[in-house]
């Protein structure tokens, strides 16, 4: 069973759908929330759950980033998938003083509503096949930023297609799950980790990067996030390309350096050919 970010329509819809097809996995379950998709793998109602990560225009997911790091250490990112996002702006009536959308998707066309819609609320909502959902029920002045997939299934007439400001506009979903899937034809793989430096002292943070450059690994991604805890105290999360390299004496190393240290997950990259293994 697999979980994704719902209603039907939405990117993690039509990405669990492209996993599902591959790995032969059934069926599919929708939940409201991120937070519902890890409950819900927590209590193992479901065998995997599809996570957004990271866009590469409007950045990271905090909410699948936070809930990843308090879950149980066996439950892990076992594939990442990297979907392609084109965004449509879609409602019943062209008179709009209301655009509804996941937050990412506002990040992510920022320029054209500022140019076409700057007088407009935002109305964040859960994901942005729920808010192509919600006009359903409301169709005056009312529009959701959604795929075109959402369009289609829910009747809904597009206003205009591929808004988003850039035509490079990818996410990062994470199968997140308790084993691993069967093994495919891949040579792209990532390991990702998350850790806290002892101290906040001048180096702490190289002083745990350096093991990871003397044995030639390249990062694709460091980032903080606040521990929740303590004003300025983070956790960082990196991500390792050359994940071969990535010994067992590599990781019980960081973690002596580490006053906190998650092992999130050792996965492949689907679809293949991604730019960030080039030269790796």
């Amino acid at each position: 069973m697999l979980g994704y970010l719902g209603p039907e329509g939405s990117y993690s819809h039509i990405c669990a759908k492209k996993i599902a097809e591959v790995f032969a996995l059934s069926p599919l379950i929708p939940y409201k929330t991120i937070s519902e998709i890890y409950k819900a793998l927590e209590q193992k109602e479901i065998n995997f759950g599809l996570l957004p990560v990271e866009n590469s225009l409007g950045g990271s997911v905090p909410e699948t980033l936070d809930n990843l790091l308090f879950a149980p250490q066996s439950l892990q990112v076992r594939l990442e998938w990297v979907l392609m996002i084109e965004h449509c702006l879609i409602g019943f009536d062209l008179n709009i003083n209301e655009i509804r959308a996941h937050f990412q998707a506002f990040a992510q066309c920022d320029n054209y509503l500022n140019k076409y819609y700057a007088n407009a609320n935002k109305k964040e909502m859960s994901s942005n096949s729920s808010a192509a959902l919600s006009l359903l029920n409301e169709k005056e002045n009312k529009a959701a930023i959604c795929s075109k997939e959402a369009a289609e299934l829910y009747k809904i007439p597009i206003i205009a297609e591929k808004i988003n400001d850039f035509t490079e506009n990818f996410t990062r979903f994470w199968l997140a799950g308790w084993e691993n899937l069967p093994p495919k034809n891949n040579n792209q793989n990532l390991i990702s980790l998350a850790f806290r430096i002892p101290q906040d002292l001048p180096g702490g943070l190289v002083r745990v990067l350096g093991p990871i450059a003397e044995r030639g690994i390249n990062l694709s991604k460091i980032e903080s996030r606040p521990t929740k805890s303590r004003l300025c105290e983070y956790s960082f999360y990196i991500d390792l390309i050359n994940s071969s390299k990535a010994d067992q004496e590599l990781l019980k190393e960081l973690q002596s350096l580490c006053s906190y240290f998650k092992f999130l997950g050792n996965y492949p990259v689907w679809p293949l050919n991604d730019l960030r293994f080039l030269g790796n």
